[in-house]
């Protein structure tokens, strides 16, 4: 019986190890330049909002602001992790729910619940950060007109064997999709992500509440 070999594992080598090293620093730096860049981008949309000759053009910009804060906080979070990829999802979907705490967690009254079991490449982090934030401008702007009513917010992601399943439920009343204007962005956006971007499934109940359940591989 002729013996296998076993392959020996070959060092690192000190140039090998200083090479990993500063590759690393030219992601993080990179990350750093474009989230910088795109804050910039967020500041102007800011001046222009202000500019705005009415409450809907302020609406679109402060959408568009909202939209590219949600890619540049994938680049912060980067930007501050030991490793480049993959993105804890916990940590990212905390973050971007602090970053507009003054209209999310007002209205739900920090009424959030969260169950995220997840680590997703930057790429797929980034759209999922921009669905949420979409999810999150609807459920605002449609979803919480009963005062009366205490409100939620509800995110699960879990990864299971190669597979993401994101669900998004809140307390709203639903809405029929009919109703929604052909000029409207948001739902048509999470659509195309969902199934040009990540190549999955979404299927959206909107009867009694509004809940998303979007499917990916990773």
């Amino acid at each position: 019986m002729i013996q296998k070999q076993k392959k020996e594992a070959h060092p690192v080598t000190p140039s090998l190890q200083e090479a990993l090293y500063e590759n690393k620093i030219l992601f993080k730096e990179l990350h750093h330049r474009t989230k910088n860049n795109l804050q910039l981008i967020i500041s102007l949309i800011r001046m222009q909002a202000d500019k705005a000759q009415n409450t809907l053009e302020a609406e679109h910009f402060i959408d568009l602001e909202n939209r590219i804060h949600a890619i540049a906080q994938t680049h912060e979070i980067v930007n501050h992790a030991d490793g480049l990829e993959p993105v804890d999802m916990r940590h990212y979907i905390q973050a971007l729910l602090e970053s507009r705490s003054e209209d999310v967690l007002l209205k739900v009254q920090n009424n959030i619940i969260l169950n995220i079991e997840a680590t997703v490449q930057l790429k797929d982090a980034i759209y999922v950060g921009i669905m949420l934030n979409e999810m999150l401008s609807n459920s605002i702007k449609y979803a919480f007109s009963d005062e009366d009513k205490k409100h939620f917010i509800q995110i699960d992601l879990q990864e299971r064997e190669g597979v993401c399943l994101l669900t998004y439920k809140d307390s709203g009343p639903g809405f029929d999709e009919a109703d929604i204007k052909e000029d409207a962005l948001g739902l048509a956006l999470i659509k195309t992500l969902v199934i040009n971007q990540l190549e999955g499934s979404v299927i959206l109940n909107n009867n009694t509440s509004t809940e998303y359940i979007v499917q990916f591989r990773l």
